[in-house]
């Protein structure tokens, strides 16, 4: 694993290594500010879902409204049950059979929507299946956006990543406070997101799990949208 955090929109000297790295990075996102990254799907644009201002960072990079959500990353069902609302917590714990994966469960969860989706109450959950991110996402739930600018294919690796959202007019310098390089997949399609919250479990966005993977650990039908 390495960081090397940015002065304007090039990096700095010198990066930092290994165990250095990831406390740095924990250090970074506690204090509201966004770091570009890899995950489990594709390359993210990454900070703390309970704060505003990381949220804020996170749309501008992209170019997009604060009014659409991102996923948010913690580190383990218990998590997730923990910030969903009871009443849906058998359907999501049912779904967890699917995690640690590219898959986002969308939930009540009131705590986490105050800050990541203010205008509602549900938030897309989600375990991410590499081993360092999920424990970065422990106690430490992280809002985690494809790092592309809108409506422009997201990169396979973060150094593409970074070349794009600048060569896009991404304001980089001053709102992304570094990048990290570490193991893990890589070039891999986005999470699919089930909703939860209604009568019927919907598949809102098709992606590394296919809607019959859904139905088999539900053991109920989805629609697909």
């Amino acid at each position: 694993m390495r960081l090397r955090e940015l002065l304007g929109d090039q990096p700095a000297e010198p990066s930092l290594e290994g165990v250095e790295a990831f406390r740095r990075a924990a250090t970074i996102l506690d204090g509201g500010s966004v770091l570009l990254m890899p995950t489990d799907t594709v390359p993210g644009l990454v900070g703390s879902a309970t704060s505003r201002r990381a949220l804020e960072r996170i749309a501008v990079l992209k170019g997009r409204s604060t009014t659409t959500p991102p996923p948010v990353l913690v580190g383990s069902i218990d998590e997730a049950l923990a910030y969903a609302e009871p009443r849906r917590r058998s359907r999501l714990r049912a779904l967890g059979a699917l995690w640690p994966g590219p898959i986002s469960a969308v939930v009540d969860a009131p705590t986490l929507a105050d800050v990541v989706n203010p205008s509602g109450r549900s938030v897309a959950l989600r375990v991410p299946d590499v081993e360092w991110l999920a424990e970065l996402a422990t106690g430490r739930p992280l809002a985690a956006s494809s790092a592309n600018w809108h409506g422009v294919a997201t990169p396979s690796d973060v150094d593409t990543a970074l070349a794009d959202l600048v060569a896009h007019g991404s304001p980089v310098a001053g709102r992304l406070a570094g990048v990290l390089w570490a193991p893990g997949p890589s070039g891999r399609v986005a999470s699919t997101i089930v909703d939860l919250t209604g009568p019927q479990v919907r598949v809102l966005r098709q992606g590394a799990v296919a809607p019959s993977d859904v139905e088999a650990v539900l053991g109920e039908p989805v629609e697909v949208r």
